[in-house]
């Protein structure tokens, strides 16, 4: 069974950001959902929000949070990008309720009918099959050509029907195990299944269908944490661009929720700089050591104004790193250019190329009503760059400011990199 990792970020700033509240929430629909009857695709909550918004952190508290309330070991954590490598999802899944029933009468016989169910995986099956049939038809004579097929066929269809039938024994063998066990729990056994949006398409379908067929049992509710866009190109990936993906996900999920992005008391620009402030002092404690403490400041400064996320923090803190020379010369701008460059690139190679973007960019820190010296003293700049770009400016100071200028931005030319 996969175990939790330390999170995305400290319990502090996840605290403050409201997710504990969030947890909760989930927590409440996951219990109703146990009790419920005549569910549309079985006992399964989908919590939807995009990369950066904290998901795997609320994952795995939420893991913790129903093992206290229902004893532990009873609420399962599944990252399932980290068994993506796996022929079959089932053997994930089964292997983290054989791991929590590892103390229950049942636990032998729950593994039993786990394995008779991997025994009967019918794709296996199949693949055998092609792979006689074709070594009974290679070097045949023309002739014989049509009775071998014949004989062939009939040979595989005879096995699939009888892998048919020792499947639907086997998934029901499973099914009652897993039911005897859950009714053994005092609350619902709810396993949580994360990163399943970064999984191969074919697996994370492939999920979707072994919950839906072997797990819809009484008292047994999955919270599956994805990004529903990402999820929707793994099912285009798969099936074609002609399918809807909506359409296709309401028959393995019975709920949807989203995941705010920005929750909790963060709702000014200071709180929300507080936040990155934060953030980047528990993820990057050593970077002072490499005389990058400005450059951190900026950031904090610049999060709010770019809407920044905490994956976006760390995309920004990457390439921070990895152009180190050059960012402890400039580090505000260049905490502005590579904040820019991550949010939104085509702003930043508008920049890059000299077309009309400072007017843009002046206007963005002005209304942002920074008050920090050094991003106001860069808004100046962008206010004379605009200057001479319309002829209002014409001293040779302001173009020798501008080309200086110029130069900082070229030496931050990330088009050909990427986090």
């Amino acid at each position: 069974m996969a175990q939790a990792s330390s999170g995305e970020i400290g319990d502090q700033v996840n605290d403050a950001l409201g997710r504990e509240q969030v947890a909760e929430r989930i927590v409440k629909v996951l219990v109703g959902l146990a009790d419920a009857e005549n569910l549309p695709a079985g006992r399964v909550l989908a919590i939807d929000a995009p990369w950066g918004s904290g998901k795997s952190w609320v994952a795995q508290r939420l893991a913790g949070m129903l093992a206290k309330e229902y004893e532990p070991g009873r609420a399962l954590y599944i990252n399932a990008f980290e068994f993506d490598f796996h022929n079959d999802p089932f053997a994930v899944l089964a292997s983290a309720v054989l791991e929590a029933a590892k103390p229950s009468t049942v636990h032998e016989s729950l593994r039993r009918a786990a394995t008779e169910v991997l025994k009967t995986a019918t794709p296996a099956v199949l693949g055998g099959l092609i792979r006689r049939g074709g070594e009974f038809l290679v070097g045949k004579e023309a002739t014989d050509v049509v009775e071998a097929v014949a004989t062939a066929t009939d040979h595989a269809i005879k096995e699939l029907l009888n892998t048919f039938d020792a499947t639907k024994k086997s998934t029901s063998a499973f099914k009652a195990k897993l039911t005897e066990f859950a009714s053994e729990q005092p609350g619902p056994l709810v396993i949580v299944v994360d990163e399943l949006d970064r999984c191969r398409p074919t697996f994370a379908l492939e999920m979707l269908e072994r919950i839906k067929h072997l797990f819809d049992v009484p008292r047994v509710v999955f919270a599956l944490f994805v990004h529903g866009q990402a999820l929707h190109s793994a099912i285009r990936h798969t099936y074609g661009s002609g399918i809807d993906p909506d359409a296709y996900l309401r028959k393995f999920i019975s709920i949807r929720m989203g995941l705010p992005r920005n929750v909790g008391i963060f709702s000014t620009q200071a709180d929300k700089g507080d936040l990155a402030k934060t953030f980047m002092e528990k993820r990057y404690p050593k970077t002072v050591a490499l005389d990058l403490h400005n450059f951190k400041a900026a950031i904090a400064v610049f999060a709010p104004v770019f809407n920044l996320t905490l994956r976006d923090i760390q995309a920004v803190m990457t390439l921070g790193q990895v152009m180190r020379s050059d960012v402890q010369h400039e580090p505000v701008q260049a905490a502005y250019l590579i904040c820019l460059r991550v949010s939104e690139p085509a702003a930043f190679l508008a920049l890059l190329a000299g077309d009309s973007q400072y007017q843009h960019e002046y206007l963005r820190l002005k209304n942002s009503l920074i008050q920090n010296r050094a991003a106001l003293e860069l808004a100046d700049l962008f206010a004379l760059a605009a200057g001479i770009e319309t002829g209002r400016q014409k001293s040779p100071g302001a173009e020798e400011d501008l080309r200086w200028f110029r130069r900082a931005v070229m030496r931050f030319d990330l088009d050909n990199i990427s986090v």
